[in-house]
């Protein structure tokens, strides 16, 4: 059951952290369009900080109080996050 509920609380914090990032980007293009240039790479970078901070928060609240459950799996996605940005 606890694999299952794991697997569950993994699907939804992807969900979520790919709504986030969607709002955020959305936020960036429209300064630069109302700005009349592109997307600057600095602004994208800016970006992960709230990004990764919203991550944290999804886990903590995923893993209802399970700190060190909320930590391993926020670990492994950070690593996974810098293996796949490696590979680019």
């Amino acid at each position: 059951m606890e694999d299952s509920t794991n697997l569950a609380a993994a699907r939804r914090l992807e969900a979520d952290g790919k709504e986030i990032a969607a709002i955020v980007l959305e936020h960036i293009a429209a300064d630069a369009e109302r700005e009349g240039r592109p997307v600057l790479l600095h602004e994208v970078g800016l970006a992960l900080g709230p990004l990764m901070a919203a991550v944290w928060t999804l886990h903590q609240v995923a893993y209802a109080g399970n700190i060190e459950a909320a930590r391993e799996t926020y670990v492994k996605f950070l690593r996974a996050h810098a293996d796949a940005t490696d590979r680019l």
